[in-house]
């Protein structure tokens, strides 16, 4: 039955090349590492970082230094300022295939010289995989331990710097993003938000990885030998292989009592109880990827709750945008046809005006048939009928008067 391990790449930009070089007094205080097995450490790179990096940047220092002299002399800076600047952006990844276990087990499979040596022959090979795949992230220190093997395994630190090229600024600086651009991870629009260039670099190389010591330990092994499983995502700290197997083991006997029967579930028992403290790490274990499953989907809820608001105060913010949009549109339409009617009635007023002495005379005519037109009513006849009555009684009483001049009196003193 072959050895089972995973293939393991942790990064982060804490480092020491003095532990890496074991070259500082009191750097075995814990006493976790073999002083006897230090001699076997391989040392691949070792480059003074300061020097280093004058070699790789001195050039383009320079030239954008020409470049800004005279309008920007404030961008003026030396090699020692980009250095101080920069060096913070140093990483460290530490890569190794199996832990302890696996090293103990091949140990007692291969001999121990014989382990050893497969074990540096594949970590050489892995550090050659890493600069060919990875030229832009640029290697200033490279290191194998041998002598971490009381509790651990021998494992290949990587101290590197992200260096790309530029068109602007400087033509060679330090850019994380540039230079994994460089290998073909940028972030696509229709990428999560969470898809970064660095995240799509680290699950690519962990699975390579991975592929890669699969197929070294079949070239150096032979097949059937060793069989690398498949990392799986973790927020967890790094577990080890044989930590994992203990916990599949009790949850295996945990499960077969709860579903056996008779001699079975007698046997899982006496299992369980040999194994208490494994079994409790098992159970413990699996409530804690249980918990973290459960926080995980609350945390995506909230995040895609936020993201719903985030949305729905964008929609309220756009109606009330256009709304306000509508009533300044209802506001100049107005305007507009207040100054069109105010236009209008200045034209014609203004065209009236001009056509006045012209007009006069036809107006005129029209309000004297309009004088006529009103005589012609049933009020016009009544006054005129009253009027020719009026003139009738006139004439009644003057013909009376007339009369009484010719009348004589009694006594015959007045006659015509």
């Amino acid at each position: 039955m072959p050895i089972e391990c995973k293939g393991s790449m942790h990064l982060g930009k804490k480092y020491s090349i003095k532990h890496n070089n074991r070259d500082y007094n009191g750097w075995n205080k814990d006493g976790h590492i073999d002083p006897s097995r230090t001699p076997l450490n391989v040392t691949l790179v070792n480059e003074d970082l300061r020097k280093w990096f004058y070699d790789i940047f001195a050039d383009a220092i320079l030239a954008y230094n020409e470049k800004n002299a005279k309008k920007h002399p404030d961008r003026v800076m030396t090699v020692s300022d980009y250095f101080e600047q920069q060096k913070g952006k140093v990483q460290e990844a530490i890569l190794q295939f199996g832990d302890h276990r696996t090293y103990i087990d091949l140990v007692e499979q291969l001999g121990q010289e014989n382990a050893d040596v497969f074990y540096k022959n594949a970590l050489i090979q892995t550090f050659e995989n890493w600069k060919k795949e990875n030229p832009s992230l640029r290697v200033f220190h490279a290191s194998i331990h041998m002598d971490e093997v009381k509790n651990g395994t021998p494992h290949l630190h990587i101290d590197f710097l992200p260096v790309a090229e530029s068109k602007r600024g400087l033509i060679t600086k330090v850019s994380m993003e540039g230079a994994l651009k460089s290998l073909g991870f940028v972030r696509d629009e229709k990428d999560k938000y969470d898809n970064t260039p660095y995240k799509q670099w680290l699950r690519d190389r962990r699975e390579k990885l991975e592929s890669d010591f699969q197929e070294m330990v079949d070239s150096l092994l032979g097949k059937d030998e060793i069989k690398v499983l498949p990392s799986e995502h973790s927020s967890k700290p790094h577990q080890e292989t044989w930590e994992w197997r203990e916990e599949q083991k009790g949850l295996k006997a945990v499960k077969a009592f709860l579903s056996g029967e008779g001699k079975a579930k007698v046997k899982a028992a006496e299992e369980i109880i040999d194994n208490a403290k494994a079994v409790a790490r098992s159970i413990a274990a699996e409530a804690e990827r249980k918990i973290q499953a459960a926080d995980k989907r609350t945390a995506e809820a909230v995040r895609k709750e936020k993201v719903a608001e985030k949305k729905l105060r964008t929609v309220e913010a756009g109606a009330e945008a256009l709304s306000k949009k509508r009533a300044l549109f209802r506001e100049r339409v107005q305007q507009f046809k207040g100054a069109v009617v105010n236009a209008a009635t200045k034209q014609e007023q203004e065209v009236q005006r001009r056509l006045s002495p012209v007009t006069f005379p036809i107006r005129q005519r029209e309000e004297d048939e309009r004088y006529l037109q009103r005589r012609k009513t049933p009020f016009a006849s009544e006054v005129e009928q009253a009027q020719e009555q009026g003139k009738a009684e006139q004439q009644r009483t003057q013909e009376i008067l007339e009369k009484a001049k010719y009348k004589t009196t009694s006594k015959g003193d007045f006659e015509r």
